[in-house]
């Protein structure tokens, strides 16, 4: 049973858009001594290629996620339980590659089941034929059509949010596999490559 809510927020309070706004005012709260440590990385001399990715998405993705906090959500505004933490080491596969189940249910909130969809069709977007054959299956199975505007808008707050949370795990120091996170982080670039494709194509 969904519940639907005249307001663009989840029954959290939370604007289910406004995740790459948040990261972007995390980023630019991050200072060492007093100095913003995305500053420190653009004045780092001797720059990595993923120092130089981390620099390049912080200022393409900042403007925009702004834009998409304030885009029309009023698509996404109908509620139920949701896993609320899409991510591939939550899914439980067999020796088939047939996905059986989810795990790690301790982020379990109410909130828009169309934003939960996009963050499951964002993982799988390294191509807009990736995301045509998501929302073809899911389509097929749930026997409902998609509002694919809606959908789309949650697949760039998805992405969006996971790559600036890689600028903000870089600068502040927190992950401790770098190679994991630029791995994560060319991923994320195919990924809103792929959505933009999609967008056009559409």
């Amino acid at each position: 049973m969904c519940i639907r809510d005249r307001h663009r927020t989840s029954a959290t309070g939370r604007n289910p858009l406004q995740g790459p706004a948040d990261y972007v005012a995390r980023i630019h709260r991050s200072r060492l001594l007093q100095i913003p440590r995305m500053v420190l990385l653009e004045l780092k001399p001797f720059k990595s290629a993923f120092d130089l990715w981390v620099v390049e998405t912080h200022r393409r993705l900042a403007p925009k996620a702004e834009q998409i906090a304030l885009a029309d959500g009023s698509g996404l505004m109908e509620y139920c339980y949701i896993h609320n933490d899409m991510y591939w080491g939550n899914f439980v596969y067999d020796a088939d590659d047939q996905l059986r189940a989810f795990i790690d249910f301790d982020k379990v909130e109410v909130g828009s089941w169309l934003y939960e969809v996009g963050c499951a069709a964002a993982l799988c977007a390294t191509t807009a034929e990736n995301v045509r054959r998501f929302v073809k299956a899911y389509e097929q199975e749930a026997g409902t059509a998609l509002d694919l505007d809606a959908m789309v808008l949650a697949m760039y707050a998805k992405t969006m949010r996971s790559a600036l949370w890689c600028v903000h795990a870089h600068i502040n120091r927190r992950a401790s596999d770098r190679a994991w996170l630029a791995g994560w982080g060319a991923h994320l670039e195919r990924c809103l490559s792929g959505i933009e494709e999609y967008t056009f194509d559409r």
